[in-house]
């Protein structure tokens, strides 16, 4: 009997001893929170935002993640912190200090630091106290130091002699790659994990520490991450490995088994830091995962010398991208449009699962979206243009000179996932000043914005208009031979009038595709000329000033535009619909048809970033102030601002309702007041009064802003619009160009 129990309880206890070795050793593939092996997935870590009511997001550790299993559903929102071992990153690299025999690469250009391994600065900061200089300095009175590295405290002086030393230990060597990534693999399967944050991961065995578990570094909290995991076969990694000797990377860790050496002769070489010596300098390489999904992968050296996304990425795949890279650093690169595919940089970014939002400046994540031209909502690998691209390299012009890659991928679910992360500028405002106002303004391309956060003062830009600017960018569509059977366009301007007509001094553009469309309303004569190959801005008006507001909206409000300019009948200076747009945009191809039942009532529309609008109409022969009508309807008291060769005959007051006249204007920034001369200023607006200081009307408080291009008291009869917004903020940036409040003088 004792035999058979022997017998019996060994067999439980081998499959007890397998289960747990199992468990212990996982292959190396991408695994989701539960631990199951993943074909592929992207992380986004969130940035910190301190009020917020998750947890998580005020720690900064909170992150979402996209999976082939849940992918139409799009982005899932973790309950779990970026460093918890459970997480997805936390699991993925389990391998890495759970089995020694792990092949194993880690590479950051700025690789983990602990107590025992100083960072950079206080590697100089120590060479500096050794110095001459240091230990002068270092004699003196610890208490008037301001900074602290290690057990030394530091002054000004100090810092800038620490700045002198670090540049010329800089010129004394090779930089490496801007690269991050990790590379696991055993005999059948591997993984490849790109990503953004410094610092990490922690390696298995830091200067002799025997680190045994996944953690996250809270010098990556604080900024937004992006992570890609791949998952493949280990023979792809020969594929990966050539990549990287492009990339020049900064090895933090590595073992790699002799077993392998033969099959994976490439890695061999990283490992041993051997780099490309000969052109091309930038190499493309596509590769499969284990579920057999295609990416591409784009790698340079240094000596490429030129910016990844547009020099390289944009033409191979043939399409304009849209970039999210760290956009804090010097020599950041600005929209590139003079290339024959564009590269713009994204500026804003909404997480609705989050309910959050935040500008590049809080994101350290680097990722790429094409262009594409519509949404779709199936997967489908025939469709070329969904390209999503994420990397360890920014646009940054020291980065130019620095290796670094992006691996991309093309399904217009995943493209649509990263695409809706994108925060477009629903509305915004250019004011152009005069250029005889400052010696900062002579070459009249300088101007003021307003965007939707803007907090209630003109921002002055520091592009020119003609550079880069939210017009130019805006305007893009227009000059891209890709978007001709995607974008419709209708442009119009001033139309002189004659005997029988009193002409139209109305003039805009509006574009549309099949997402939606954007009206830009102007002051501007020829705004657009279509044979320059890109926007610039006409010269004979860069003297004057000028005023341009572009809205977001729907098809229906399109149409209702269009149809209520036909009571003008401006002159259509150029004209365009695609086949598969005419049954979204009827009227367009009527606008140069004048309405044989003219009418006049205000149209009323809400823009994609939901601000209530107001389009009022003067038809051309109609005398009456379209001022006094819109100050009427709404029994408000409405100050107007505009070109004048002479004061205004007089303003309009009532009990109900009152029209004055704004005498002078002034841009306010902070470190300086910009008085502007409104004898070569073609803006014209109005703001109603509903500030406490102000005198109100009858009616409650209303916070309106209107622009126009009629003057208030025009005595030609021409015909015209004026658009009025209803937003406290953009109120509130008008009415603050007010040298002082206008009087009524009956």
């Amino acid at each position: 009997m004792k035999n058979t129990r022997a017998i019996v309880c060994r067999p439980s206890f081998v499959i007890c001893v397998l289960f747990l070795s199992f468990c212990s050793c996982l292959s190396p593939q991408c695994r989701d929170e539960k631990g199951e092996p993943v074909d592929w997935y992207y992380v986004y870590k969130l940035p910190r935002e301190r009020n917020h009511l998750n947890p998580l997001i005020r720690e900064g550790v909170a992150y979402m993640y996209l999976t082939p299993s849940k992918l139409r559903g799009g982005w899932i929102m973790s309950n779990k912190a970026i460093g918890d071992p459970l997480s997805m990153v936390g699991r993925t690299l389990e391998p890495l200090y759970k089995d020694k025999n792990t092949i194993s690469v880690l590479y950051n250009d700025q690789p983990p630091t602990n107590e025992y391994q100083p960072d950079m600065l206080q590697s100089v900061a120590a060479m500096y106290s050794r110095s001459k200089k240091g230990q002068t300095k270092n004699g003196g009175v610890n208490r008037y130091r301001k900074f602290k590295l290690g057990e030394s405290y530091y002054d000004d002086y100090d810092l800038v002699e620490m700045c002198k030393m670090h540049a010329k230990y800089m010129k004394t060597r090779v930089e490496n790659g801007h690269t991050k990534g990790v590379v696991l693999g055993d005999k059948f399967t591997s993984l490849w994990l790109v990503h953004s944050v410094p610092r990490f991961p922690p390696v298995p065995n830091m200067h002799g520490l025997n680190v045994s578990s996944y953690s996250y570094p809270a010098t990556g909290m604080k900024y937004g991450q992006s992570f890609l995991c791949v998952s493949v076969q280990t023979s792809t990694l020969n594929q990966i490995a050539t990549q990287l000797k492009y990339n020049e990377p900064l090895i933090s860790y590595y073992n790699l088994p002799e077993e392998f050496n033969s099959e994976l002769p490439n890695l061999v070489d990283v490992v041993k830091n051997k780099t490309i010596n000969a052109a091309p300098w930038y190499h493309i390489e596509s590769f499969e995962t284990l579920g057999g999904r295609k990416f591409l992968s784009f790698a340079k050296t240094g000596r490429f010398n030129d910016d990844l996304y547009s020099g390289l990425v944009g033409e191979v795949l043939q399409s304009d991208l849209l970039v999210e890279s760290w956009t804090n650093g010097p020599g950041t690169l600005d929209s590139e449009c003079t290339r024959h595919f564009q590269v713009r940089n994204i500026e804003r970014l909404k997480f609705p699962m989050a309910k959050m939002s935040f500008t590049s400046h809080n994101d350290h994540s680097k990722w790429a979206v094409a262009v594409a031209h519509k949404m779709h909502n199936s997967q489908d690998a025939k469709v070329a243009d969904y390209w999503v691209c994420v990397g360890d390299i920014n646009r940054a012009l020291s980065q130019e000179a620095r290796g670094g890659g992006t691996v991309c991928t093309s399904g217009p679910i995943l493209w649509g996932s990263f695409a809706h992360l994108i925060e477009s500028v629903q509305n915004w405002y250019i004011y152009k000043p005069p250029s005889k106002v400052v010696p900062f303004f002579e070459l009249g391309l300088n101007f003021t914005f307003i965007i939707p956060d803007s907090p209630g003062r003109w921002g002055m830009s520091n592009k020119y208009i003609t550079s880069n600017s939210m017009l130019q960018n805006t305007l893009a569509p227009l000059f891209r031979p890709t978007y001709s059977d995607h974008l419709a366009v209708a442009m119009y301007d001033y139309r002189e009038g004659d005997h029988r007509f009193a002409g139209s001094v109305a003039r805009g553009i509006l574009m549309a595709d099949e997402l939606g469309g954007v009206w830009i309303y102007h002051t501007v004569p020829n705004l657009v000329n279509l044979w320059n190959g890109r926007q610039t801005f006409p010269e004979k008006e860069s003297s004057n000033g000028h005023l341009i507001m572009c809205l977001s909206m729907g098809f229906q409000t399109a149409n209702a535009i269009v149809r209520a300019l036909r009571n003008l009948y401006p002159k259509v200076t150029y004209l365009k619909i695609p086949k598969k747009l005419q049954h979204l945009l009827p009227e367009w191809n009527l606008l140069e048809i004048p309405l044989k039942r003219p009418r006049s009532s205000a149209q009323r529309f809400v823009t994609r970033g939901n601000t209530p609008v107001e389009l009022l109409i003067q038809r051309p022969g109609d005398n009456q102030s379209i001022y006094q009508t819109f100050a009427s309807s709404k029994y408000i008291v409405l100050d107007v601002y505009g070109h004048s060769d002479s004061e205004y005959i007089s303003s309009i007051w009532s009990r109900k309702y009152s029209v004055r006249n704004i005498d002078s204007i002034s841009i306010k920034l902070p470190e300086k007041v910009i008085y502007i001369n409104n004898m070569t200023d073609r803006m014209r607006f109005a703001v109603s009064t509903a500030a406490d200081w102000q005198t109100l009307g009858l009616g409650p408080k209303q916070y309106w802003s209107c622009i126009s291009n009629l003057d208030k008291e025009d005595m030609s009869g021409a015909g015209g619009d004026m658009l009025c917004v209803e937003d406290y903020r953009v109120w509130r940036t008008f009415d603050n160009l007010k040298v002082k409040e206008p009087s009524c003088i009956s």
